[in-house]
């Protein structure tokens, strides 16, 4: 299951580096995670788009929120919030465990992505950008999201081999 987990995980990320998206945003009315629905409601993602059923599997399991009611924004950028908020929704962390102010000055604890920041700072997923400092709204990198990526398996407790050699 954590091998199939994680499998999903990196065919998200080699599409968000395809594809920068603004996906990953929380709603502005503050809602935490996507109630499943059969389809997505967003008017800028068809059916005809490549990257649909992907667009489709990821709002319906919670990982992406829209950036608004109906918009994806397929086109858009996807900044270190967003992209930490993903991962922690994908490990299935349980925001009211993370209510803490986040370690980072920058990052506010009334801000949607506050305690997926504070969990990926406990599990070592990131350690900011230096100066007690995240820039959750710069643009993550794909460096950033690469580093993210392999420091992010731990947290899942997933031990990964290099095969026989």
């Amino acid at each position: 299951m954590n091998k199939k987990l994680l499998s999903i995980f990196l065919a998200l990320c080699m599409v968000i580096t395809m594809v920068p998206a603004a996906v990953f945003a929380e709603l502005d009315d503050g809602r935490d995670a996507v109630p499943p629905s059969n389809t997505a409601p967003f008017t800028d993602v068809k059916e005809t788009d490549w990257f649909y059923s992907a667009v489709q599997y990821a709002y319906e399991n919670g990982l992406f929120s829209g950036t608004s009611a109906t918009s994806f924004e397929p086109n858009g950028s996807m900044t270190r919030g967003m992209f930490v908020t993903v991962l922690g929704r994908l490990a299935g962390v349980d925001v009211s465990e993370h209510t803490d102010a986040p370690e980072f000055s920058d990052v506010s604890p009334e801000a949607y992505y506050a305690p997926y920041v504070a969990w990926a700072f406990e599990m070592g997923i990131t350690t900011g950008v230096g100066g007690g400092k995240f820039n959750p709204d710069d643009m993550v990198s794909r460096q950033q999201m690469a580093v993210f990526t392999v420091r992010f398996p731990r947290c899942l407790q997933l031990h990964l081999s290099r095969g026989n050699r």
